[in-house]
């Protein structure tokens, strides 16, 4: 129920930013379409279990960035690159391991114009060691409608201690 509840709001807000965008037109400008297909996206791979129409929003040079440093070897791939298929197969494999019982994410601002969207967003989730409550930003960039880039920045610290079970440890 809070998922939907969830999803109501941020249908809510979208429409009422797009409204407001549009003076209570219908969304038609790239501005509009790109926020639509940028919270689409997370919608489908979060809220709605879909990877595959999330995967056709997506270009096929698409390219994702976790922009966190975490300071841990075996998480060293973290700071690499992901391609589209990397992300769909490799990245979202590791989200679900870390968050078994999924995320719900609240849309808090949208800034957006033809070429990028970055959505601000309020995570709610349990993380395998604990509360994982973090906050985002989810930088879009679009080429001919499609997601390019995405880039994700959120406290690495709090993901570290939350999903991965490190703590931060003052040197002696």
């Amino acid at each position: 129920m809070k998922i939907l509840s969830t999803t109501m709001l941020v249908l809510a807000a979208t429409m009422s930013l797009v409204s407001c965008a549009t003076g209570g037109g219908v969304a038609t400008s790239t501005r509009d379409r790109n926020i639509a297909n940028a919270q689409g996206f997370l919608d489908d791979l979060l809220l709605h279990g879909e990877p595959d129409r999330a995967k056709a929003r997506v270009a096929p040079n698409f390219e994702f960035r976790y922009m966190g440093r975490p300071d841990v070897p075996e998480l060293a791939r973290l700071t690499e690159p992901f391609d589209r298929e990397a992300y769909f197969g490799e990245f979202l494999a590791l989200v679900a391991d870390v968050l078994p019982n999924g995320i719900v994410l609240t849309t808090t601002h949208v800034v957006a114009d033809d070429r990028a969207v970055a959505l601000l967003m309020d995570g709610d989730a349990e993380g395998r060691f604990g509360e994982y409550d973090n906050r985002y930003v989810f930088y879009f960039e679009f080429e001919n409608g499609l997601i390019s880039r995405l880039y994700e920045y959120n406290s690495d610290l709090l993901a570290m201690r939350s999903l991965w079970g490190h703590r931060l440890v003052a040197p002696e």
